[in-house]
């Protein structure tokens, strides 16, 4: 941890009398619908999402880079995934 975050940290947990939640440790939530095309749908609705759920199920998926591609996480989509088209 930098020295700036352990300054920051301390500082939250004294104002709040040592009681705050510590919200960087705990995980993000994963969502699933069930099926895997309507959690793709639901994932291409934003270029976050879309890279998100690529990330997290590992699978490159059309919808999600046609969703991706102009943004800023396609440097990164790409490097991963290596998508054509």
């Amino acid at each position: 941890m930098s020295k700036a975050l352990e300054i920051v940290d301390k500082l939250l947990d004294e104002g709040e009398g040592g009681t705050r939640l510590i919200v960087k440790d705990i995980p993000p939530a994963q969502w699933s619908m069930g099926d895997d095309e309507k959690d793709v749908e639901q994932a291409a609705r934003s270029a976050y999402t879309a890279h998100s759920h690529a990330l997290t199920t590992g699978k490159h998926h059309p919808k999600l880079w046609s969703r991706i591609k102009g943004s800023p996480f396609e440097a990164d989509y790409v490097r991963r995934f290596k998508p054509t088209g």
